[in-house]
């Protein structure tokens, strides 16, 4: 659940953008290719993006519409884009947005407490790198770093894979599924989407991103409390 599924994700994903406006363009494209979806111009694709601007768009892909009533109007809610593009290129759709998030965080197992990596995250668990092998089924809580405050997280350790295996090095590959915490979960959203827009932000022009943005919904600070 927890691995990037190279297994199975397609070989082609490409993705063509039929939008009025270049900020939304330009937004929406980073956003894609933080994704690991090819953003074409020109060219044959698996799927076309347009919203209602755009009117008839021309290509050889089926066309998904943005901004039309229903889970994908204005403003975009990036979990709903995720889920519906997973829908289009996997067989098994992952249903939580996810990011890879390399930082530190404190991990508790009984009485240790040890600074670890976080490799990925969702809202419904995580990776992260552990110099200790860890029993499947163990039981670990893990603290997140959120702004100013941390994030205290119940898990259940899923697996643990020794690194060596990909590379060298004594840690292990840890995944975990949170504890069901609506909450938390909802502050995990918001912060994995938050985490998007600011990468983006630093990848496009100051101005397309202000004009783009306002397109997109505006997560939420959520409840940080421990």
């Amino acid at each position: 659940m927890l691995f990037d599924r190279t297994d199975e994700a397609p070989e082609k994903r490409r993705i063509a953008l039929r939008i009025d406006g270049r900020g939304l363009q330009a937004v929406l494209g980073a956003i894609l290719r933080e994704w690991r979806y090819e953003v074409v111009v020109d060219g044959p694709c698996e799927l076309i993006l347009a919203d209602e601007g755009a009117g008839t768009p021309a290509g050889d892909g089926p066309v998904l519409r943005l901004g039309t009533p229903g889970p994908l109007s204005f403003p975009l809610s990036l979990e709903a884009l995720w889920q519906a593009l997973e829908s289009r290129f996997h067989l098994r759709p992952r249903r939580h947005l996810r990011i890879t998030l390399p930082q530190d965080i404190e991990v508790r197992q009984g009485r240790l407490r040890q600074v670890s990596s976080l490799v990925s995250l969702s809202p419904r668990g995580g990776r992260f790198a552990y110099p200790r092998e860890v029993a499947r089924g163990e039981e670990v809580e893990l603290r997140l770093p959120i702004g100013e405050a941390d994030l205290t997280l119940g898990a259940r350790v899923i697996y643990a894979v020794p690194l060596g295996e990909w590379q060298s090095g004594p840690d292990y590959n840890v995944g975990v599924v949170f504890d069901r915490q609506e909450e938390k979960q909802k502050t995990l959203q918001a912060f994995i989407a938050r985490s998007y827009l600011e990468r983006v932000r630093l990848a496009v022009d100051e101005d397309l991103f202000c004009a783009g943005a306002v397109f997109f919904q505006t997560p939420g600070e959520g409840n940080r409390e421990g």
